[in-house]
Parts: C-alpha cells; sequence; structure tokens
C-alpha cells in the first residue's frame, strides 16, 4: 500500500515501525511481499535476523534479495501460491504479511500452510487496510466506489477487510491475537477525496461516534491455537474521540516551495484559546507549511518566529495561504483544510525550531455563520481600500453600526443553528427510546414464545400420558373380556 523510508518512518508510527518493535532481535523470518526489501534490509543490518523472502515481482526482489537469506523471486517461485516457500523445511520465529493478504485470492489457505513453518511459539504479523474507513463510508453515501493505484481502495486488492471479518477469518484456520495496533488517519488526510461536510451533520455525528472510523490499517500478530479471551475490537480506540476539544495542527517541511512534504510533525491546542506551537525540526529548511485543523476557521495570527543554529530567533515571512479574507493579521478560512506557508530565509543554516502563537476565534461554521463573516470582512475592505476611510468620528461610528449589525445576524445565525442541533438531540433521544421500548418488546415476545413452547410440551406430554393411560384400559377391558368369556364356557 505504502512504500517507506526508513530513515524518515521509524521515528512516526506506521505498519513497519510497529511490527520492527514487535520482532527480536537474532530471529529467523519469512517475509511475503518485501517489495525492494526497506525493511529486510533493516531487520538483517540493526537487528541481525536471518530473513526468507518471497517475492512475485522479479526485478524489485532481486534488491531485497541482497539482504535475504534464501530468496523466492520472480512469477514462479515468488508467487505465494506455488508454495516453493515451504520446500526448504525450515521453521520460522516471524511470517510478515505486510499488506499483502488483501492481494491473494486464497488468504486463508495461505495462513492455513503457514502453521506447517511456524516455531511452536511463533507470530504471524500481519497489516490490513481498513475498508470500514470513514473516508469509504462517505464515498458510499454519495454512490461512489472508486478504485485507486494505491491505499484503501488499491485497484489489486481481491479482498476487504474489516476488523470482524478478518478476525472470522483468522479464527477459522484456529489461531488467536496476541497482539494488535492500529494506525489511524482522518478523513481528508489520505488518499481518498472525502469531507464530512459531504454529509449531513447527523450522519457526520453517527460516523464521528463509530470506533472505527478512523482506523486505516490495522497491525496483527497471531499465534497458533484458540483462545477464548484476548483482544477484541473493544478495545480499539476511536480517534474522533475528544473531538470537540482537541484538534491536531501538522507542520510540513518543504522543498522548492512545492507541497511535497518529506516529514510531518504534528501537536494538539485546545480550541477557542490562545495557542502556542513549538516544532522541533533541526534541518536545512526554506519554507514550511502549518495546516491547522479540517474544519472552517477564524484564526488571529500573532507571532512566527524561527531560530536558526548559532543565531537569535528571527520572524518568519508568511508566503501564502488559503484564506478567503485576511485583514491585518485575521484570517477567514471557508475551505475545510486551512493552510499557512512561511519562508525561511537563512537556508544555508540548519533550522533549529519554529514557533507559531495564533488564537482560534471561531471554528466549524455553518453556511449561515459563513454568509456572516464574509459580508462582514467584505465591507471591512471596502473601508480599509476605498478613498472614504479617513478615520473620522462619522465613519467610526458607521462601522461600529455595520459590525454591530453583522454581530447580531451572526448571534442568530448560531442560535438558528443551536436550535437545530437541540432539535437533533430530542430525535435521537426519542429514537434511543423507541430502541430501547423495542429491546424491551423483543425481551417481552421471546418470554412468551418460552411460556408458549413450555405449555406446549406439557400439553404434549399431558396427550401423551393420557394415550397411554386410554391404550392401558383397552387392554385391560381387553383382558376382563377375555376372561368373562373363559369364565362363562366353564359354567357352560
Amino acid at each position: 500500500m505504502q512504500n517507506y523510508n526508513f530513515k524518515l518512518d521509524l521515528e512516526s508510527k506506521n505498519t513497519m515501525s510497529v511490527m520492527i518493535s514487535w520482532i527480536r532481535s537474532h530471529t529467523s523470518i519469512l517475509e511475503f511481499g518485501p517489495a525492494n526489501g526497506r525493511l529486510t534490509k533493516y531487520l538483517k543490518l540493526e537487528k541481525g535476523c536471518h530473513v526468507t523472502i518471497v517475492e512475485i515481482d522479479e526485478e524489485v526482489g532481486k534488491e531485497a534479495a541482497q539482504y535475504a537469506k534464501n530468496a523466492y523471486i520472480g512469477m514462479t517461485e515468488g508467487d505465494i501460491r506455488n508454495f516453493y516457500w515451504k520446500a526448504a523445511n525450515e521453521t520460522y520465529d516471524y511470517i510478515i504479511f505486510a499488506d499483502v493478504l488483501e492481494h491473494l485470492p486464497d488468504p486463508s489457505l495461505i495462513l492455513n500452510e503457514c502453521r506447517q513453518v511456524l516455531k511452536e511459539d511463533g507470530e504471524i504479523l500481519v497489516s490490513i487496510p481498513n475498508i470500514a474507513h470513514n473516508s469509504i463510508l462517505i464515498s458510499l453515501f454519495q454512490d461512489q466506489f472508486t478504485y485507486a493505484d494505491t491505499g484503501l481502495l488499491d485497484q489489486t486488492h481481491l479482498h476487504f477487510f474489516t476488523y470482524h471479518s478478518f478476525v472470522q477469518m483468522v479464527n477459522a484456520q484456529r489461531y488467536h491475537i496476541v497482539k494488535q495496533d492500529v494506525i489511524y488517519s482522518r478523513v481528508g488526510w489520505n488518499e481518498i477525496e472525502a469531507s464530512y461536510m459531504d454529509v449531513p451533520s447527523c450522519v457526520e455525528r453517527e460516523f464521528k461516534s463509530r470506533r472505527a472510523g478512523s482506523v486505516y490499517q490495522y497491525i496483527f500478530s497471531l499465534k497458533n491455537g484458540a483462545r477464548e479471551h484476548g483482544y477484541s475490537f473493544s478495545d480499539i480506540r476511536n480517534l474522533e474521540e475528544g473531538e470537540e476539544t482537541e484538534k491536531e495542527a501538522s507542520c510540513y517541511l518543504l522543498t522548492d516551495n512545492q507541497s511535497h512534504s518529506i516529514e510531518r510533525i504534528g501537536s494538539k491546542y485546545m480550541l477557542h484559546s490562545e495557542n502556542k506551537l513549538h516544532f522541533e525540526i533541526h534541518k536545512k529548511i526554506q519554507s514550511v507549511r502549518l495546516d491547522l485543523l479540517e474544519e472552517s476557521a477564524l484564526v488571529c495570527l500573532n507571532r512566527i518566529v524561527y531560530q536558526c543554529s548559532g543565531e537569535e530567533e528571527k520572524q518568519a515571512e508568511l508566503l501564502e495561504h488559503n484564506a478567503k479574507y485576511a485583514v491585518n493579521n485575521i484570517y477567514f478560512f471557508t475551505t475545510q483544510d486551512p493552510w499557512f506557508v512561511f519562508r525561511l530565509p537563512s537556508s544555508q543554516l540548519s533550522v533549529e525550531y519554529m514557533e507559531v502563537e495564533f488564537c482560534m476565534l471561531d471554528i466549524r461554521m455553518g453556511e449561515s455563520a459563513k454568509n456572516v463573516y464574509c459580508g462582514l470582512f467584505e465591507h471591512v475592505l471596502s473601508f480599509l481600500e476605498g478613498d472614504r476611510f479617513s478615520g473620522s468620528y462619522v465613519q467610526k461610528y458607521l462601522f461600529r453600526d455595520v459590525k454591530q449589525k453583522y454581530e447580531d445576524e451572526l448571534e442568530d445565525a448560531r442560535q438558528y443553528q443551536r436550535n437545530l442541533e437541540q432539535r437533533i438531540d430530542t430525535l435521537q433521544k426519542a429514537l434511543e427510546d423507541a430502541k430501547t421500548y423495542q429491546c424491551h418488546l423483543e425481551q417481552d415476545v421471546a418470554i412468551l414464545q418460552q411460556e408458549s413452547m413450555r405449555i406446549r410440551e406439557e400439553s404434549e406430554a399431558f396427550a401423551k400420558h393420557l394415550q397411554d393411560d386410554i391404550k392401558s384400559l383397552k387392554n385391560e377391558l381387553a383382558r376382563s373380556g377375555a376372561k368373562n368369556r373363559d369364565g362363562r364356557k366353564e359354567i357352560e
């Protein structure tokens, strides 16, 4: 699914860094689908492992083979389903499927065959994409399901997994989960073009409350045998928890003033408050991009400074932004992806850090609030850019009245939005009550069905006893009749 540069990515959390943290040094490993061997190289050189690889792409497989103890590559030996990898009769401490199982027509069969080459206490490490990511659900909500070259909807995927479908598959093959982890990706932060603004607010709320809505990939460690208790879906944390109180800003280091990122550093801040973000950089860099959050926002940018090695702090230069309006240091973003790009002029020295101070004046505005802000900013700009603006008391009073007008309209818009949210909450409460009532009815029906079954069983048992008694009486009458006939014959 992804290409990894370990020099950078081992410092952050991704499928490879998680797997590496699970693997002990100086162990034997069978790695399926190593591509050009980034992970293979790291396991050999940094952890002293003996790695056997299986790669169907002969060209990249040859590159990976130089770090492998044994290599099965090409369309014949490198095809997992031809089982050349079983011919060596070796057993392994770890078997790795890093984004591989979803490309196989029969992943269950392959997992079952792996049991023969897995040591008694060995582990199978697996990473899979999550087809139930909210980005995909939003696309489906819009009647779209578009395959891509990479990512969740990679066109070479033959199987799509959710947490439960994967667990059902491995349990059927008599494996159990001993470790699990996830890689998160917010809606709009991956290859799928989706936004929560594409769905109604009530649907957005439900999506964000889903436990696995932001899970981009699952990572599992499997062992042989069934186990009653262990990891479960309830152990997965939802990234959207605390959505209303906490957001993440990201700093991208740019090259050649283009939007190609070579590193991203995340930092969280509270909404509607003063924020001071400190980003450690330690690189020679000319420009950076700061992404605030995934919502429309009104931002007051107060201070942007950076420090190079051996120098004092300097003011960074704002190169560009995607705000719809900007007045002095106040920026109004109507987009769902607000960003700034800053230039750090001292390109000959390593930039040690950058600090940004700003205030979130407003966030996540509905269309009514956006329209009010647009009107307010257009009015301000018309004063600042026009010949009429001279700072006279009349114009100041006029501006004050206009400002008050828009503030009143904004408050009306917000009150309308609060009323809608209250109505939604009332309807949701009614729906929950209806579901509870339905649950009680279903329980009552189940009890009545059980009682009806008990009565039917008792009636059938009683009827059987009656039939047995009638049969016994008939037999007794038949015997009595026979005796009477015999008695009459003796008398005669």
